[in-house]
């Protein structure tokens, strides 16, 4: 045997490479004003955004996009922490509303600013996920005619 040989039987094969993420799907992108794109949760999300950079309001967008926003001033009772923020997003004020497009940046007034700029405001009462709320099925108590009906007649 060849020293050569040695040597190749005595190198460890590399270890596999991990398999990159999946890119988002062209659904749940967003082109921002700022000329870069962000990833939405959820192709509503997305579309939502678009229909507010496209001239909506941000409850009419959200709204169009089958994504209900508690009214401005309503407690934020489970908010999204910042640092897990992402586009489409929705940051509540007392008064408006302020669409999130990372965990660094934001849509206010039609412009991409940092995040910390908006919600440094005495009037911010939190962020919240429109998708959560949409994702979950809503529990419908049965009737008191269910309830009666299940009970076998004895």
């Amino acid at each position: 045997m060849c020293s050569s040989d040695l040597v190749r039987r005595a190198t460890p094969a590399a270890p596999p490479l991990a398999a990159p993420s999946p890119p988002a799907s062209p659904t749940d992108q967003v082109r921002l004003p700022d000329g870069s794109s962000a990833n939405a949760r959820t192709p509503a999300a997305a579309q939502a955004v678009q229909a507010y950079l496209g001239g909506d309001t941000v409850d009419a967008a959200y709204r169009k996009n089958n994504l209900t926003l508690p009214p401005p001033g309503t407690p934020v009772t489970d908010p999204v922490d910042p640092s897990q923020l992402v586009c489409g997003d929705v940051g509540i004020f007392r008064d408006h509303y302020v669409v999130a497009l990372s965990s660094v940046k934001a849509l206010a007034n039609g412009q991409v600013v940092a995040l910390g700029s908006v919600a440094s405001s005495p009037d911010f009462l939190g962020w919240i996920d429109p998708t959560a709320t949409a994702e979950r099925p809503q529990q419908v108590p049965p009737s008191p005619a269910d309830a009666t009906s299940a009970v076998p007649a004895g």
